[in-house]
């Protein structure tokens, strides 16, 4: 027998393979477990964390036996399939990015679907994520994805609560806010660990400044996030390899993003890339 869904934790692949391997002549042959949740991590986040954690396991020495947890889930995707995460704060119409873009993908270009923001309420000012995976035909998977292939951060200062590359494949694209304009710039306002692993997993960074280009396309404050997710939207599109069989020209691609043209062209030649493999490793960053 096994127990799943405590505290809304979604089941994932690894969870059903961890649960055949239990059954199996060479695996433990669990009578009861739980799946889909660490009672214990076998790291502590912060000093805290161990200190909570060392109570629970004196007050309940095999509780750390109770939960089987597998490697990290595979990727179940098509192999042309795009899993997408976007990163940005409670109060800057993240849903809305989400849902237009995947409005975009699925009336104008015909891809199948799978849209859903974190399962938290949103809160303003405070982090929050949304999901969409597209792929060219339909995707039984529905759950939070582990691992995606393309991360949109609308915030700067996205790598101060969270990390955006956390899940990302190896070749992968983020694209990120910044109000820099030289990539060294850029590159220098990462962390040194997100430098690192940019390039341990070869992934492939561009940059746009977004919140200006909205800016002096309205004035009109209450306008401005909109036309924000309208840049990031066209960077995608710009960007990833979303549409490199279609038999549409650039510019047919455009009139399709959205009936905002000239902030769909003006992204297109705004958008930059930071090529990595010229970069190296800083100590410290400019946002420190």
């Amino acid at each position: 027998s096994a127990c799943f869904g405590l505290g809304w934790h979604d089941l994932y692949v690894k969870d059903i393979i961890a649960a055949i391997e239990n059954m199996l002549p060479e695996g433990k042959q669990q009578k009861f477990a739980y799946l889909g949740i660490e009672f214990i991590h076998n790291k502590a986040a912060s000093p805290q964390q161990e200190i909570q954690q060392q109570a629970i396991i004196e007050a309940y020495p095999s509780i750390r036996k109770l939960a089987l947890n597998g490697t990290e889930s595979p990727s179940l995707f098509p192999d042309d399939a795009l899993a997408i995460r976007i990163h940005s704060l409670g109060g800057q119409k993240l849903n809305s990015a989400g849902q237009d873009l995947a409005q975009t993908l699925f009336e104008q270009f015909d891809f199948d679907i799978k849209a859903n923001p974190e399962y938290a309420t949103e809160k303003k000012g405070q982090p929050t994520a949304f999901y969409l995976t597209v792929t060219p035909e339909p995707l039984r998977l529905s759950n939070e994805h582990t691992l995606v292939n393309t991360v949109i951060a609308t915030n700067p200062n996205v790598f101060s609560y969270c990390n955006p590359l956390a899940g990302l494949t190896e070749k992968g694209i983020l694209i990120i806010q910044s109000s820099f304009t030289e990539a060294k710039e850029v590159w220098c306002s990462l962390p040194s660990q997100a430098q690192k692993h940019i390039l341990e997993k070869q992934i492939k960074l561009f940059f746009i400044d977004a919140v200006k280009i909205a800016a002096e396309s309205d004035k009109t404050l209450s306008a401005q996030f909109d036309l924000q997710h309208i840049v990031f939207k066209s960077v995608f599109f710009k960007v990833t390899n979303i549409l490199e069989n279609t038999d549409k020209t650039e510019e047919e691609i455009q009139l399709l993003i959205d009936n905002k043209l000239d902030l769909v062209k003006r992204s297109y030649n705004e958008v930059n890339e930071i090529i990595a493999s010229d970069m190296s490793v800083t100590e410290s960053s400019l946002n420190q």
